[in-house]
């Protein structure tokens, strides 16, 4: 009887030890179960609100950007329409090579890169033809040549370009362009170099005789040879012939050097310099033959 009171207790000491401890072991998995869900509750929402910061950031056009550089002509517009940008989420999983190719197809273009900026910007690098002349106000034209036809441009940036670039009419119908381009060139160089003065059209008979009009539209005749010596002459003459319109107190309409040693100066009176009306036009001639070429 007595050793089964001291196995009762005995077992009552354990039984005691087993339950002052369970708590304790209890409270630590109860801990870590709920900082468990607290670390897997946080990784959902979080991803949940960079998934839906991404998803509005390729949705909503005013986060949507495209940045273009180098481009005179192209414009962030063009791009648009060119790529029928409707779905910009589209968009930036579309392959660079064919936003590249794409973009080719505007004729201005002779090289362009494309890089996506995570997560909503395109950028865009240009490389474009540098036009010279308008000819004949159907296509631009650069200085090796290269044709851009002007019926790719809207009607704004027609506008803009008339403004910017002097307008080549020739009635020939299979001119070189090269040549023709060369010659341009080197009149344009000579003008610029000595004097500043700029050419805002171009006039070629089909003998390939030389008018221009300047900035100031004075009439050039240059003719058809001895074209750089002629405008090196008229360069040097220039500011005399100016010093005698002021003090006749004339305006100067044209001038002609297709002379072998001299010019002629058409002068008009000032009140009737920015009208179209018919009037007598003084002439101030040095002496020289007329080559008419």
């Amino acid at each position: 009887m007595k050793n089964k009171k001291i196995e009762d207790r005995y077992d009552y000491q354990i039984t005691a030890i087993y339950f002052n401890k369970t708590p304790k072991y209890q409270n630590r998995i109860v801990i870590l179960i709920f900082f468990l869900l607290v670390l897997v509750v946080g990784i959902y929402g979080s991803t949940w609100i960079i998934f839906r910061w991404i998803q509005q950031s390729h949705n909503t056009p005013s986060l949507f950007k495209i940045i273009v550089q180098g481009g005179n002509f192209t414009t962030e517009d063009d791009i648009r329409k060119l790529l029928h940008i409707r779905d910009r989420n589209m968009l930036m999983k579309t392959d660079v090579n064919i936003i590249q190719n794409t973009m080719l197809q505007l004729p201005w273009i002779k090289s362009i890169s494309v890089r996506k900026k995570w997560p909503n910007i395109i950028k865009i690098n240009l490389i474009e033809y540098i036009p010279l002349v308008c000819w004949n106000n159907i296509y631009l034209i650069d200085k090796n040549g290269k044709k851009i036809p002007l019926s790719q441009f809207s009607q704004y940036k027609k506008e803009k370009i008339s403004s910017t670039l002097p307008t080549l009419y020739i009635l020939e119908e299979h001119a070189n362009e090269k040549h023709i381009i060369n010659e341009y060139i080197a009149i344009s160089n000579v003008l610029n170099s000595s004097s500043k003065i700029q050419i805002k059209t171009i006039h070629i008979n089909p003998c390939h005789s030389w008018s221009l009009i300047l900035d100031n539209n004075i009439r050039l005749e240059i003719g058809r040879n001895n074209k750089i010596y002629r405008l090196k002459r008229f360069i040097e003459i220039y500011p005399t012939i100016l010093q005698h319109a002021y003090e006749k107190k004339k305006q100067i309409s044209s001038i002609d050097l297709r002379y072998e040693s001299g010019l002629a100066v058409g002068l008009t009176d000032f009140s009737f310099a920015t009208t179209l009306l018919f009037h007598k036009s003084e002439r101030l001639s040095y002496t020289g033959k007329n080559t008419n070429d």
